[in-house]
């Protein structure tokens, strides 16, 4: 015997998905909850920097993170050396943001007054602990100051651009009163552009010698005659 055998209804048409609705991430940087915000942004130990007499530290208020400007700075990878070219440092280089002239012998601390634009980034007693000089960052460049530890007053010596690539940017003589200083050399004029059409075929040279490989990403070894030139001119100085 048989049964009839019942055949389901299909509708022919037009399937219309519809897709769960996401929610859009605010546009902008965000920040953690307060809890964690208060852990990264808890207090520093201060930076110290005792004079040779031993009356007066310089104490400093170390940058702990850098500003989004900063990091998204052009930056120059050249052998070995992250350079900010617009200003002639180190790209990202760590500074100050606060400074103060405290005497040994008692509780008193003198803040610094300095422009809120700039970074400090060098200091150096002379050997008689009556000056500092302040290596200072500003958009353009690093210029050099002198500041006075009884009065806590700097002020800045016009017309000099230190260049602190390869080293230090300045030294006390031992007389304490001379500045030996790395200058970015005046009228170095802009810098070397590359050039449109290659000076000549890339060669690599495979002749079956082995070598250890590093991945050690600082390392950026100059790979064109344009990138020598171009270390050449940041790194160049005039003393």
């Amino acid at each position: 015997m048989r049964f009839p055998v019942p055949i389901p209804h299909v509708a022919l048409g037009a399937w219309v998905v519809f897709a769960p609705l996401v929610a859009q991430a605010p546009a902008g940087y965000q920040k953690p909850p307060k809890e964690v915000l208060e852990v990264l942004n808890a207090p520093l130990a201060p930076d110290f920097l005792v004079s040779a007499d031993g009356r007066y530290a310089l104490v400093g208020e170390r940058n702990r993170y850098p500003k989004v400007a900063d990091l998204a700075a052009p930056m120059l990878k050249l052998a070995g050396i992250r350079i900010h070219p617009k200003t002639n440092t180190l790209h990202g280089a760590g500074y100050l943001k606060n400074l103060a002239v405290r005497t040994l012998e008692g509780p008193q601390q003198h803040p610094v007054a300095l422009p809120p634009n700039l970074k400090i980034s060098n200091l150096r007693w002379n050997p008689a602990g009556t000056q500092i000089a302040l290596g200072l960052i500003s958009d353009t460049g690093m210029e050099l100051w002198l500041l006075d530890p009884v009065t806590a007053k700097a002020k800045p010596i016009p017309g000099i651009q230190l260049n602190p690539l390869l080293g230090g940017a300045m030294q006390w003589l031992p007389d304490g009163e001379t500045l030996l200083v790395k200058l970015v050399p005046a009228q170095r004029g802009a810098a070397p552009v590359a050039p449109d059409v290659p000076p000549g075929p890339k060669v690599l040279d495979t002749t079956g010698s082995r070598a250890a490989s590093s991945t050690y990403e600082a390392r950026d070894l100059m790979k064109t005659p344009h990138d020598a030139d171009l270390f050449e001119y940041y790194t160049r100085s005039q003393l």
